[in-house]
């Protein structure tokens, strides 16, 4: 972190291991498929999820601390069928193991679209756009 600071650098780290991620990276992208469903700072996306996938124990277990009463916790997987990367489906990429799919999620292809939040993030979901007042995933992972 010295080096980008003393140099003005920047970089890409591509990872899996979320813990590692949480200590390196200013912004994260969270991706699912291919595609990215979740973008927002480092601290803001650790602590409070907003998409499904982001917010579920097979992301969080990787790295994030999970909150006590938080019904993730108890998952240690996501349920549902994984799908083909070659061939993913239509619609939401992740509403083959979305807890919260509805007829939209299978239909389109959710933008990555901007939350009125402070600090600013991205999310790609057909429930957050559906109901934009309302944040996606916010109330099973903000519950405690």
């Amino acid at each position: 972190m010295d080096l980008q600071a003393e140099f003005g650098l920047s970089y890409l780290f591509i990872a899996h291991d979320l813990a590692v991620v949480e200590h390196i990276c200013h912004r994260v992208a969270v991706m699912y498929l291919g595609r990215i469903v979740e973008l927002a700072p480092r601290r803001a996306l650790f602590a409070h999820p907003q998409h499904p996938y982001t917010g579920s124990a097979a992301v969080r277990g990787a790295g994030a601390r999970p909150r006590p009463g938080d019904p993730a916790r108890s998952a240690s997987f996501l349920p549902g069928d994984v799908p083909s990367p070659i061939n993913p489906p239509a619609g939401c990429r992740f509403h083959t193991r979305c807890p919260y799919v509805f007829d939209r999620c299978r239909n389109e292809s959710p933008e990555l679209r901007e939350l009125l939040a402070r600090p600013p993030r991205r999310v790609s979901s057909a429930l957050m756009a559906a109901n934009a007042d309302r944040r996606c995933g916010a109330q099973p992972f903000a519950e405690a």
